[in-house]
């Protein structure tokens, strides 16, 4: 058999002298039958390999695998899954065809699963993956039977719908397919409830980094009680993170549960998570709480007389991205100044965040005004105001404008500047435009710089505003001699924007001059 393994040539002699091995007593024998029918796929084996999973010892981990495998390539032979379509196998056997299906990436595969879907074959455990698997694969002519499908079987649970209908729309993208009515329709819906569902959930927490990783869960309190729900970081987390409260009244004490572990003792990364409450109106931090290095929590007691009746804000900073254990987890404020969400922050955000992605996609635009309102919003998220930005702009595309939102997902924005992009965005302001990208010329690292030039390169609007820039000291030369932003100022085919270009470059040395001196100067 491990010969016959090896060799190229396959015909119904050495198949049926296989499919007689794959019978055989010995388990070697048969571990070495299906190791040759994974080498030579053969539709017609599917049914005795079917068998032979049927009959093969469960602690036989090794048969039962190669035999997977096999069925894998047989499925993945051109044809394979529609001979399957009306076989009459026993049920148990269709189910394990849908668990190998799951690893053929091919449009009968996934309407071999729809049909099992369909007809009750799909276990329960089972349903969740057939679905992904069906959204990434589904052709054209079944997409209105995917989508009755997956609305039934999910029909509880929204935030999985919204996944299902984001991965359907990634593969029409990628294949160039245009949405159906009842796609629409189904986007729309899910849009509208996640929307709702988010302005019930109005929560005192914001998150101002771009990644919402906070959650709810369970830890043991000070006094040994293990069902009290903490707010907490993620952990495994690898991105820096800060949750801040809304302002409230400094009382003259306060106390809450605190848990968490923060990086190994006498590092000097020790100090990057921990919980601080700050004023309001000048920014002073007046206490910080390391973790206590231990999941079950500790009281903490803050003695705030100094400060009682002024505004602050706790924030919690979970800014460690090494791989160790690193997390914090905060509860049963008392007095209760803040309280815990009902539903984690970051869950919160991915379902807007996945709602304008939706509407985007679709072109829904009788959300635009929800949109506005969401990114206006004072405890918008970076990733939730970037999502609404790309979603108007969208629905009424601008190109001046663009260019901006560019830069709304980077934390190195200070939320200022954030606020005043989604301004102009939801106001389509063209006259603040140029003092808005001089206020961010000012501000932006080089990097963004770039990025902003770049995107403004792309129109003709957006050109003359860089070039003001530039003309103006606002923005460096250097910019428009970056590849990118080059190659776009060039195919705007402007003769006046090239004029501009030459001027205002004149004087600045080639990147290619300055990188060979850059050389020859480490050289020496």
């Amino acid at each position: 058999m491990r010969i016959m393994a090896e060799r190229a040539e396959w015909n119904e002699a050495t198949k049926q002298l296989t499919l007689q091995g794959l019978a055989d007593t010995a388990p070697i024998v048969r571990r070495a039958s299906a190791e040759v029918l994974k080498r030579h796929p053969d539709p017609d084996t599917i049914g005795p390999l079917l068998e032979a999973h049927r009959n093969a010892a469960a602690d036989d981990v090794h048969l039962r695998h190669n035999i997977i495998i096999a069925l894998r390539d047989q499925l993945s032979e051109a044809g394979a899954p529609e001979r399957l379509m009306n076989s009459r196998y026993p049920i148990e056997e269709h189910r394990t065809l849908c668990r190998v299906m799951l690893a053929v990436p091919s449009k009968s595969a996934a309407e071999y699963l729809i049909d099992a879907v369909g007809s009750g074959i799909i276990e329960d455990s089972q349903t969740t993956d057939v679905l992904k698997k069906i959204a990434k694969h589904v052709e054209a002519a079944k997409i209105d039977d995917f989508i009755d499908l997956a609305r039934k079987h999910t029909a509880d649970d929204i935030d999985f719908q919204a996944e299902l209908l984001q991965q359907l729309q990634q593969q029409m993208l990628q294949r160039g397919r245009r949405s159906t009515r009842q796609l629409a329709t189904w986007g729309r819906d899910v849009t509208e409830k996640l929307i709702r569902i988010a302005r019930d959930d109005s929560s005192v927490w914001t998150c101002i980094t771009a990644d919402n990783t906070w959650g709810l869960e369970k830890h043991e309190t000070a006094d040994g009680r293990h069902d009290v729900v903490f707010l907490s970081s993620r952990f495994g987390n690898r991105q820096a993170s800060v949750l801040r409260s809304q302002d409230f009244e400094i009382p003259e004490r306060l106390s809450f549960e605190f848990a968490g572990f923060c990086d190994f003792p006498r590092r000097q990364l020790f100090n990057r998570s921990f919980v601080r409450l700050v004023l309001a109106d000048t920014g002073e931090v007046l206490k910080t709480e390391l973790p206590p290095r231990s999941g079950r929590a500790r009281r903490v007691e803050w003695d705030l007389t100094e400060s009682h009746g002024r505004q602050g804000y706790l924030e919690l900073v979970d800014g460690l991205t090494q791989r160790q254990e690193a997390w914090l987890a905060v509860a049963l404020f008392e007095p209760p100044i803040v309280l815990l969400p009902k539903i984690a922050p970051g869950q919160s955000s991915q379902r807007l965040e996945a709602a304008a992605t939706v509407a985007r996609v679709l072109s829904l635009a009788e959300f635009a005004e929800d949109f506005q309102k969401i990114g206006l919003a004072d405890d918008a998220d970076l990733n939730v105001r970037a999502a609404c930005a790309k979603a108007l702009l969208a629905f009424e595309p601008w190109p001046a404008g663009s260019a901006a939102a560019s830069v709304l997902q980077d934390a190195a924005v200070n939320r200022t500047l954030h606020q005043s992009i989604m301004v102009a965005i939801a106001t389509r302001n063209d006259s603040a435009l140029p003092t808005l990208y001089r206020t961010l010329m000012r501000s932006l690292p080089t990097r963004l710089q770039e990025a902003v030039a770049g995107e403004l390169a792309e129109s003709v609007a957006g050109a003359e505003i860089l070039l003001q820039l530039v003309f103006h000291g606002l923005a460096s030369p250097i910019l428009l001699q970056r590849p990118s932003v080059a190659r776009s100022l060039s195919g705007l085919r402007r003769r006046e924007i090239s004029k501009q270009v030459a001027e205002l470059t004149a004087d600045v040395i080639p990147l290619s001059e300055q990188l060979a001196e850059l050389i020859a100067t480490r050289r020496k």
